[in-house]
């Protein structure tokens, strides 16, 4: 499926139940998002993003510590369509937010608004949440708090520890 960017809620920082827009940052990657094209790609079965991005031509750079991601961005004059991000438990530095021409994503794993933060398939287990799922949306300076772009809803099954729940999500994520 080609998913489409024009996003469900107004705007960042605004109330989307009230259809407000707000932009206190001066986002302004948001409107260009309702006019950017956007290519489309479909995994074959089981590919991985890297294998996808590869098969495409596109650059991926895996990162695992906050200072990583500023540097990344500091030391790269060209600057990328998007910043796609997956659980990833640290505060994304403005810099990074505002680095990508069209975005900075991320993928959440919880359904967003609810359980923001860098552990949420621990509160959402806790709680004894029947259902979890995975939320794309926009960066912002504060935790999980953008924009939501697509969310897919995916059922606790019994019996499944921690890191096979992470997979289940990440193969959910590939998905949007």
């Amino acid at each position: 499926r080609s998913p489409d960017l024009g996003l469900k809620n107004a705007g960042v920082g605004g109330d989307p139940e009230q259809g407000e827009e707000s932009d206190p940052d001066g986002d302004a990657h948001v409107d260009r998002i309702h006019r950017q094209p956007f290519l489309s790609v479909e995994p074959e079965q089981d590919e991985s993003l890297l294998t996808l991005a590869t098969r495409h031509h596109i650059p991926v750079q895996f990162i695992s510590q906050p200072d990583e991601i500023e540097l990344l961005a500091g030391s790269n004059s060209q600057r990328p369509d998007f910043v796609l991000i997956a659980c990833f438990p640290y505060r994304i530095p403005n810099s990074v937010i505002h680095w990508p021409r069209t975005g900075c994503l991320n993928l959440h794993p919880s359904l967003l608004p609810k359980y923001r933060g860098p552990d949420p398939i621990f509160g959402q287990l806790h709680e004894g949440e029947p259902e979890t799922g995975i939320t794309l949306h926009l960066v912002t300076p504060d935790f999980d708090a953008g924009s939501i772009v697509d969310q897919s809803h995916v059922p606790f099954e019994d019996g499944l520890y921690k890191k096979e729940i992470e997979a289940l999500l990440g193969r959910e994520g590939a998905n949007l």
